[in-house]
């Protein structure tokens, strides 16, 4: 009898795992050219090409029950069986019929409920007149929102859609307790202008700090009273469970509090470090914040994956690429990760500290072609940067400094923007107004040009010296501003 069961139940299993998923219907007009993409963190991103004027359809044979993003269409909870229909409700919104409807609109439905109790817009940020509320109105507006989506959420007899679905509507009303404490009396409007404007105008980085401590200043209509930030931060900063490993792969909001915490504690770690702090020990002092905060095995072998990732993307030191490898292979991790992991390595061994460095063959503002092989023979210092970076911007003034004390030494100065193509006359004339010089280039692709990605940047502004015989002598070089800088020029005897 208790084989009969046991098969009976793995007979039942394999059928609910192997029923089709099915998602189509219309989405919103003007979606052209566009991919519709479904995925979840750790899984290969399925996807269909949207076609002008005709519905879409996505099916899959092999999908486990669980929240799944949208590039479109937002967060989906999907399981083996559902046939979803979408259909556009609103002007960024969706209604869902068919299979699984019941789970998706309740999902809308409840974060909808947002707007009735609280100044929010559709899409859940919180409006102006927000954060005038007095604290105790927010508070006791939040805590309604939140009782009136849980019993919309609760209406689903699927257990785990009710436990994860309510935990993102209690993800929302945290997040929205920390934006109403950081932003409380604010003029959030005349802020986010200042602060746009004072990012692309300060080029010196102590001015920028007094200046912003003016601009919150200027912004403010009221200040909280000290009983009123107590009783918001006291909702902020009650326990969490940061060791739900299904919460990790299903929902986002839960990742990005994960990753707040590392954040968080990881800050706390670099206070009694002295900077200036490389990418690198940024990585690392990462890894071991994750290690002391994180407990469940899954995330911290997630976090260890990107981390390390990470690291060998940033790391030139061709030892030090081989140690990372070595230990991620000693953790066991899952054979997927490790193959990225070793793609990665690959990539940035080729682009090691003294190899040969890849060549390039962008235009100057007058439209002429340089290439780095053209200037072989003497050093390159490489600054890839855009036009609306603004930590690049404050890096000008010293970087033209530089560029002036080693005027007639055997070095060229290269800037090389990421800015987009189709940006190129706002990129010539910041170039002219702003009297840059040295050699101003601009890459053919923006952030994906090819000699972008072979140095793997995933942030600007970024440094890179080149030999005279055209080998990297850092993947990643000390920046203008800091004068460790100096200290490495005038070790190449220029």
């Amino acid at each position: 009898m208790k084989r009969l069961t046991l098969l009976l139940n793995l007979l039942f299993a394999a059928t609910a795992f192997s029923q089709p998923v099915r998602i189509g219907g219309q989405l919103q007009p003007g979606l052209v050219n566009e991919n519709f993409i479904l995925f979840r963190l750790g899984d290969t991103p399925l996807q269909t090409k949207l076609l002008p004027g005709r519905p879409f359809s996505l099916q899959t044979d092999s999908l486990e029950a669980g929240f799944y993003q949208t590039n479109i269409a937002g967060l989906l909870y999907l399981k083996p069986g559902f046939r979803l229909q979408l259909k556009p409700f609103g002007a960024n919104e969706y209604a869902f019929s068919g299979t699984g409807a019941l789970e998706n609109n309740c999902l809308r439905q409840a974060r909808q409920q947002l707007a009735r109790y609280i100044p929010a817009e559709p899409s859940g940020k919180l409006k102006q007149q927000a954060y005038l509320m007095e604290a105790q109105s927010f508070v006791a507006g939040i805590d309604s929102f939140l009782a009136a989506g849980k019993k919309i959420v609760a209406k689903s007899n699927d257990s785990l859609y009710v436990r994860y679905a309510t935990m993102d509507l209690e993800l929302l009303s945290r997040k929205l307790f920390s934006n109403y404490l950081a932003n409380a009396g604010m003029n959030v409007k005349k802020q986010e202008a200042a602060f746009a404007a004072l990012e692309h105008n300060s080029d010196d980085a102590s001015r920028f700090l007094k200046l912003a401590d003016s601009v919150m200043q200027i912004a403010r209509i009221r200040q909280l009273s000290p009983e009123e930030r107590a009783l918001v931060a006291k909702r902020v900063n009650t326990s969490f469970n940061f060791n739900d490993g299904v919460a990790y792969q299903l929902l986002p909001a839960y990742r990005n509090e994960v990753e707040q915490l590392i954040s968080r504690n990881m800050s706390w770690n670099l206070a009694s470090l002295k900077p200036p702090f490389t990418q690198e020990i940024l990585l690392i002092a990462k890894r071991k914040t994750i290690d002391k905060n994180i407990k469940d095995s899954s995330i911290r072998a997630y976090l260890h994956f990107e981390n390390t990732k990470d690291l060998i993307g940033a790391t030139r030191d061709s030892a030090k690429l081989e140690q990372y490898l070595t230990e991620y292979q000693a953790s066991n991790p899952e054979p997927r990760h490790l193959a990225k992991v070793a793609s990665v390595y690959q990539r940035s061994l080729a682009t090691a500290n003294n190899r040969l460095a890849p060549d390039f063959d962008y235009t100057d503002i007058s439209g002429k072609k340089h290439r780095l092989s053209d200037l072989k023979g003497q050093y390159v210092y490489i600054d890839v940067w855009a036009t609306w970076c603004a930590p690049c911007i404050r890096e000008i003034p010293e970087l033209k400094k530089l560029a002036a004390d080693y005027a007639g030494k055997n070095i060229q100065f290269v800037s090389i923007s990421v800015d987009l193509p189709e940006n190129k006359a706002t990129w010539k004339g910041f170039v002219k107004a702003k009297q840059l010089g040295g050699l101003q280039l601009i890459a053919d692709k923006a952030f994906q040009s090819e000699f972008k990605d072979a140095f793997q940047v995933s942030a600007i502004p970024r440094f890179l010296p080149i030999g005279p015989e055209g080998r990297i002598v850092s993947g990643d070089a000390a920046r203008p501003s800091d004068a460790t800088l100096r200290e490495q020029l005038a070790s190449l005897n220029l």
